[in-house]
């Protein structure tokens, strides 16, 4: 059995496969590529992950990248992330438990004494769209938290955290495991509400995204221009339009510290300790059915 997750890049969420699967399952991947695990993620819908395949395992593994998911009679659906996942296989509607990250509450953490008011975790994604993230939150009383850095450390800082802002779905989660109030943001479109959604109603939630504004590193500018607009890299309109965005992110800094600095007055959401003790145990139980497949 192979453990197979994003891994393109260090993202935080992708990462906590490996710290909560090996914790739960030791010993449980030997590195046979015939049989795959799919574990914490949007992960169905996207390419096939092995071709070659002949037994899939989906344990907590979310839609939201693809119009149509194709499963055979390869896959074992253990358990999805929440009820549009279910829908959108169709599936039993009670396969739909909670996203596989809630385990982390059995994992005996210790409680770091608290030490940032307020913290922000941006989506992996976002901290490559602009370089200047740590100053701007800080500028705005926020603690910054990287998505890139080591799963452990990300865990600890979300602990210290009193109330956690969060771009990055596994934020939320974290955040939620471990009774840290936490509030949804959203600067940039690559933000994927229909997982957001399908986790929240596994958590009995409502969630709404307070809108904060994009920003983009001359990087990104360049990116992003010569995808959609090349004709624009023709002198003189290529510094027009570089000019342009540099002003317009530069307005877009002094409102993002506003907003930001408002949002601190904003009630932050915490699910139902009831519900999610539920869905853990009931996690805990999939884990054990899933010791069969060794």
């Amino acid at each position: 059995m192979i453990l197979t997750y994003y891994t393109s890049r260090m993202n935080f969420g992708d990462q906590l496969n490996p710290l909560i699967f090996n914790h739960f399952l030791p010993g449980f991947f030997d590195g046979r590529s015939k049989r795959i695990f799919l574990g914490i993620g949007t992960l169905l819908g996207m390419q096939d992950q092995a071709p070659g395949a002949r037994e899939i395992l989906v344990f907590s593994s979310g839609c939201g990248y693809a119009d149509r998911v194709e499963v055979d009679e390869r896959y074992r659906i253990i358990c999805v992330r929440g009820p549009l996942t279910a829908r959108h296989l169709d599936v039993d509607p009670r396969l739909a438990v909670s996203d596989g990250a809630l385990l982390l509450e059995r994992m005996n953490f210790q409680q770091p004494k608290k030490q940032y008011p307020f913290a922000f975790l941006s989506h992996h994604v976002s901290e490559d769209m602009f370089d200047r993230w740590p100053e701007l939150t800080h500028d705005a009383g926020l603690h910054y938290i990287s998505p890139a850095n080591d799963p452990q450390m990300v865990i600890e800082e979300i602990m210290k955290t009193e109330v956690l802002f969060t771009e990055a779905m596994h934020g939320a989660i974290v955040a939620d495991v471990f009774r840290v109030p936490w509030i949804p943001v959203k600067a940039y479109g690559h933000i994927n509400l229909f997982k957001w959604k399908d986790w929240a109603m596994s958590m009995r939630m409502d969630i709404n995204h307070h809108q904060i504004p994009s920003l983009l590193g001359n990087q990104a500018i360049q990116q992003i221009a010569g995808e959609r607009f090349p004709q624009l890299w023709q002198k003189p309109l290529k510094k027009v339009y570089k000019d342009y965005q540099s002003l317009r992110t530069s307005l877009n800094q002094r409102q993002l510290i506003r907003d930001l600095k408002k949002l601190k007055k904003q009630k932050p959401l915490l699910s139902s300790s009831r519900v999610l003790t539920e869905r853990t145990d009931q996690l805990l139980e999939k884990i054990e059915y899933v010791k069969s497949f060794k």
